[in-house]
């Protein structure tokens, strides 16, 4: 969900990449999954440039309000008094599989 964000924010998959520290093929299979989940395309690509369908501008709203419930979660719980440093570091990790970034709130 977070690189469907960046897709929409930043248009490219370079510079949605680039925000989100991975590489253009790991937003590329993410919005690929997403597409297949949701039954549809969510963006049309033209000269590398993303735009959202109507379908995905549809979307855009309730997976904003997902990423950042998911972001105030994770932070509450790296908050949190007596929490186990491994469940804290848990918390803490980007939702990117495979990923060891930081939560990276992202923008409203």
């Amino acid at each position: 969900m977070r690189s469907f964000i960046a897709l929409i924010d930043h248009r490219t998959q370079r510079a949605a990449a680039a925000f989100l520290g991975v590489g253009r093929s790991t937003i590329s299979d993410h919005i690929i999954a997403l597409e297949t989940k949701a039954g549809g395309r969510l963006f049309d690509r033209v000269n590398k440039v993303w735009r959202a369908t109507p379908g995905g501008r549809r979307a855009e709203a309730a997976v904003r309000a997902a990423v950042h419930a998911y972001d105030a979660a994770a932070l509450a719980i790296v908050a949190a008094p007596g929490i186990d440093d491994a469940l804290a570091e848990e918390a803490a990790l980007n939702t990117t599989p495979g990923s060891s970034k930081k939560v990276r709130p992202m923008p409203s």
